[in-house]
């Protein structure tokens, strides 16, 4: 769903106050190319003719206003023309985007788009470090607070650990620390129930989302917990994999720097990561997951108790809600996601000692909270980054706040982003350009041979019914409803850590508090300032927030090639989701339910089957692509830029269309299309994000989202006149819509 997996690390090093050797080389290459784009603006601007436009019809046209100049520069800057792009799209259209740029050490890959997240960061920082003025908004005001303590990196340092001691007091002590620690009086479901209250999925998940079967309402679902490595596959190698080795060296560091003697330490630190490994092994797979009917168990609190007896299901869930006043009686219907998972779960748990029990819940919390601690702690993870993620020191600490308070108080962000920066007339161009892709996106469905009429019937039912969300919600420019979000948390600008648990207490509540809610579709649920775009299956909604409307997918000032190659596409993508092996399962009202008659469900699954085929010949450094997990991503990928594509000719025909080409590239409107839509992929990976995003990313790698989908596009072989039989014009093409 353009949804990269972004993982912000608790630690990763001390944040560096010089420069290193490969960022003065950066910084040097940045500025030979800014000189060089500026050389290029300068000798094309003197050609610029008084009209902006050199004569003749529109598709030969060239645009030679100064935006246009600009956007000719960014081009050239990216491609490389000494490869055939019939062998190879995505280095021909990223080579030199490749070639000049490299990963900073704060990060484990730089891709092209993440530029535009850098830039939203920066704004982000340049708002919360506004003063705070009399008029704006409780909300805004909170946000700024929130910040300021976090930024403040003196005073949590002179704090030391001691916000942690009533946390560690109520949570009953870490074991491996309290050598008087009685494992007699330990409770696990009392444990389980505090460690929820700040927003953790340890050993199981408890959360409140709508009822797949009746989306209208909501339910509480069962899941199972969440690991400390990125994914199951990292735990199942040898005992002393070096993943597994590294991980289990920052819990025995952690726990030295916490005041356990050295030999305890290893032991239990040996003990509970054991115990992890055995969590991991009973987890589901993400590709199994796929299947929502498989998934989807639908029973009541007694029955969960009949089918697991060994666990007190009933007061480790009113513990649950009891913050929000919300008894759960035998009789209330509950969703069980991993049944199976949660049976070996509890009869693991209560065949381990209560010390290594205790000891594991209590370590998985310190490293989440790891960055909310003072430097000193945070250091310890640095070769834990470095080895697992490839990242070689901390980021800076007002990108990590910024993002932080963004992820917590989204709306109040976004209020302040939209205000400053948010161009309004995006909102109406996108709106222009959905009806386009909607209606490009329709005619393909008509087109589908393989789909008998009653399923191709319902099918564009679907299509018509999906919502739209764009750019951002309009209450949150109302201060009323702005901040009766946020009226039940409050911040000390002095007291981060205590603001951290706050924050963690109240999106716990917000969530548990859904349940005596009904589902309101039209919500948000992200946020404005998020560069992302979303399908929702069980809205049957598509968002795309102000964040994601900028360059390299939107432009007011971008030719129509360009937008229809960028956020087309993204548009594209998303409504594709809908009928991809995940969304096909959800009807026109986001219920699961089956309305495909039974052929038609075998050809969609012959076809999507060709591309799991397609995408898992695909490798990263010896490591194949998982077409199944990554085949929804595929089907959206590939139906987004064939629909963008279709939208953007309908548009031709239908708007005043002035210029087809840009100063100093050799190419057509249809081929610049093509290549904005493969830069947005342009990306520098170290071997280590190339090997979490194969085993945790429901996305293919950018090379293989360019490849795959252009190969088996005609539009594409046509436009660039590929050989039938060449790379990016296979003989055997794959297709679903």
């Amino acid at each position: 769903m353009v949804r990269e997996t972004y993982v912000v690390q608790p630690g990763g090093g001390t944040s560096g106050k010089g420069c290193t050797d490969r960022e003065k080389i950066f910084v040097f290459l940045t500025i030979v190319f800014a000189l060089l784009s500026i050389a290029l603006i300068i000798v094309l601007a003197l050609e610029l003719t008084e009209d902006h436009y050199y004569s003749g019809d529109p598709e030969s046209r060239t645009c030679m206003a100064i935006e246009c100049v600009k956007d000719s520069a960014a081009l050239l800057n990216s491609i490389d023309f000494s490869v055939n792009p019939c062998d190879d799209f995505y280095e021909y259209s990223c080579g030199n985007w490749i070639k000049n740029h490299i990963i900073p050490e704060d990060k484990s890959s730089f891709k092209r788009f993440e530029d535009t997240r850098d830039k939203v960061d920066l704004m982000l920082k340049a708002l919360l470090e506004t003063p705070i003025s009399k008029t704006e908004s409780n909300a805004t005001k909170k946000a700024k607070w929130l910040y300021k303590s976090c930024s403040n990196e003196e005073v949590i340092d002179q704090r030391g650990l001691d916000p942690l001691g009533p946390l560690f007091k109520d949570l009953g002590g870490w074991p491996i620390i309290t050598p008087q620690w009685d494992g007699r009086n330990f409770d696990i479901e009392n444990l389980l129930i505090k460690l929820h209250q700040l927003n953790t999925d340890y050993l199981l998940k408890v959360t409140v989302r709508p009822d797949e079967r009746n989306s209208s309402k909501n339910t509480i679902v069962l899941d199972q917990g969440s690991l400390g490595l990125p994914s199951k596959d990292y735990y199942l190698k040898d005992r002393d994999d070096k993943y597994i080795s590294v991980y289990e060296q920052l819990a025995r560091d952690l726990a030295r720097m916490f005041g356990a003697e050295s030999r305890q330490a290893a032991t239990e630190t040996r003990e509970m990561i054991d115990l992890e490994i055995k969590l991991a092994n009973y987890t589901s797979a993400i590709a199994s997951r796929r299947d929502r009917n498989k998934l989807y168990n639908k029973m009541t609190v007694a029955q969960l108790r009949r089918d697991i007896p060994w666990f007190d299901w009933n007061r480790l869930l009113n513990g649950v809600f009891r913050d929000v006043d919300i008894p759960i009686p035998d009789w209330t219907p509950i969703v069980v996601y991993t049944p199976e998972y949660l049976k070996n779960m509890v009869r693991l748990v209560r065949n381990t000692s209560s010390r290594t029990v205790a000891n594991y819940l209590i370590w998985r919390l310190l490293k989440d909270r790891l960055s909310d601690l003072p430097e000193g702690y945070r250091a310890v993870a640095r070769n834990y980054n470095r080895v697992v993620y490839g990242i070689k020191r901390e980021q800076p600490r007002w990108k990590m706040c910024a993002e932080y308070v963004k992820n917590t108080l989204g709306h109040a962000v976004g209020r302040m982003f939209v205000e400053r920066y948010f161009d309004e007339t995006s909102k109406d161009k996108s709106e222009v350009m959905i009806k386009y892709v909607e209606k490009a996106f329709n005619e393909m469905l008509m087109e589908a041979e393989w789909m008998d009429k009653t399923t191709k019937e319902y099918a564009l039912k679907k299509a018509d019914n999906i919502i739209k969300k764009i750019a951002y919600p309009d209450w949150i420019l109302d201060n009323y409803y702005l901040n009766k979000e946020y009226q039940k948390v409050n911040y000390n600008p002095d007291y981060y850590f205590e603001n951290v648990v706050a924050s963690l207490k109240f999106l716990t509540k917000k969530n548990l508090l859904q349940l005596r809610e009904s589902v309101n579709k039209t919500k948000w649920t992200t946020t404005p300032a998020v560069v992302n775009a979303y399908y929702q299956t069980t809205e049957n909604a598509i968002t795309f927030p102000a964040g994601i409307l900028q360059p390299p997918f939107y432009s007011k000032h971008y030719p129509m090639s360009l937008v229809f190659g960028g956020i087309g596409m993204v548009i594209g993508h998303e409504i594709t989701h809908g009928f991809d092996d995940e969304g096909r399962q959800f009807d026109d009202q986001g219920n699961l339910r089956q309305w495909w008659t039974r052929e038609s469900q075998r050809k969609f699954t012959e076809l999507a089957q060709c591309m799991i085929d397609q995408y898992s010949n695909y490798s990263v450094n010896g490591e194949y692509v998982r077409g199944n997990q990554t085949v929804g991503e595929n089907i959206a990928d590939n139906g987004g830029v064939k629909a963008a594509y279709r939208a953007y000719h309908e548009w031709k025909e239908a708007e005043e269309f002035q210029y087809g080409r840009l100063p100093g590239l050799n190419l057509t409107a249809n081929q610049l299309f093509f290549v904005n839509f493969a830069q947005v992929w342009c990306a520098v990976t170290s071997p280590e994000a190339d090997r979490n995003q194969l085993l945790t990313d429901s996305h293919s790698p950018g090379a293989y989202r360019v490849i795959g989908s252009l190969s088996n596009n005609e539009d594409f072989s046509k436009v660039f006149e590929c050989p039938l039989g060449s790379r990016m014009n296979p003989e055997k093409k794959c297709k679903v819509w």
